[in-house]
């Protein structure tokens, strides 16, 4: 378990920022280094990603110094990461006295909690935006979720070319979703990140749909939002009617032909499909 936190006034070295990385431990345990517009050596990077304290969590000299750079005016308007995971305590008055000066400087912080989120509540009210991981020590790790997935994709028949778009849907998902346990990824939180997701990852993002769907962690099949690689939204599938529209979307995703043919069938389905609830009024899948 990493035994130490590290807060960081970050700068983009394209915009010529300052950068300040603090090393914080127990009490009188305080290390930083600072990189003016953002420049350095890669033996000067190497030494930051080196220094370990080896137990403790001090929030409260850290937080000091880190406002003391904010006060000065190379740090004005700074952005503070701050990268913890022991127990979070922060007096009174250093709270309110971090968050009067971040307003007054117009500082932001993002907290990353680890290990657990014991500490979250305290995190949270001295930071604009806090995420926990808390299920690092877990027997199933992010390695053995993708191979999980990629082999249930194959047997869904999809091709190896589709496994990179498929990863990165997955590591977003499992991020935005501060777990790595697929079983914690819910329907509903799986169709607000695919609808907010890049339109050149909507591919990768229904084919993690239809794996999931495969592996018996949804009820349903994710509905078709693209041919191709080109967002078309779910036209083939308009004005046709639900149990029958259920039933093609259903028969792709359980189907064992390749991709290819899984599209072109689906599309004449959902085309015999809106002509039937056009032309015979009633007409029902069976």
């Amino acid at each position: 378990m990493v035994e130490s936190g590290c807060a960081r006034a970050i700068g983009d070295r394209k915009q010529r920022r300052d950068v300040a990385i603090l090393h914080f431990s127990g009490s009188g345990q305080l290390n930083g280094f600072q990189f003016r517009e953002g420049r350095a050596t890669p033996s000067e990077l190497i030494a930051t990603t080196e220094w370990f304290y080896a137990g403790g969590t001090v929030y409260d000299e850290w937080m000091a110094v880190t406002l003391r750079l904010v006060d000065a005016s190379r740090f004005d308007r700074a952005d503070v990461v701050c990268l913890s995971d022991g127990e979070v305590s922060v007096s009174p008055a250093l709270e309110g006295e971090w968050n009067r000066r971040r307003l007054a400087r117009g500082m932001r912080c993002y907290s990353v909690l680890l290990g657990d989120d014991t500490g979250a509540t305290a995190l949270a009210r001295v930071s604009d935006a806090l995420v926990t991981l808390a299920d690092l020590t877990d027997d199933e790790r992010v390695d053995a979720v993708a191979e999980r997935v990629l082999g249930a994709a194959m047997r869904l028949g999809y091709r190896p070319k589709v496994h990179d778009r498929l990863q990165v849907a997955l590591c977003e998902a499992l991020l935005e979703n501060n777990s790595p346990r697929l079983e914690n990824l819910t329907p509903e939180r799986f169709d607000g990140l695919r609808c907010d997701c890049n339109p050149r990852d909507v591919r990768g993002w229904f084919v993690l749909g239809q794996t999931l769907f495969g592996l018996g962690l949804f009820p349903q099949p994710p509905r078709t939002l693209q041919r191709g690689t080109i967002w078309q939204g779910a036209s083939d599938e308009d004005r046709v009617a639900g149990e029958w529209l259920d039933w093609c979307i259903r028969w792709r995703s359980t189907s064992t032909s390749s991709p290819r043919t899984r599209r072109s069938y689906h599309r004449t389905l959902c085309l015999a499909g809106r002509w039937l609830a056009e032309t015979r009024v009633g007409a029902r899948a069976t």
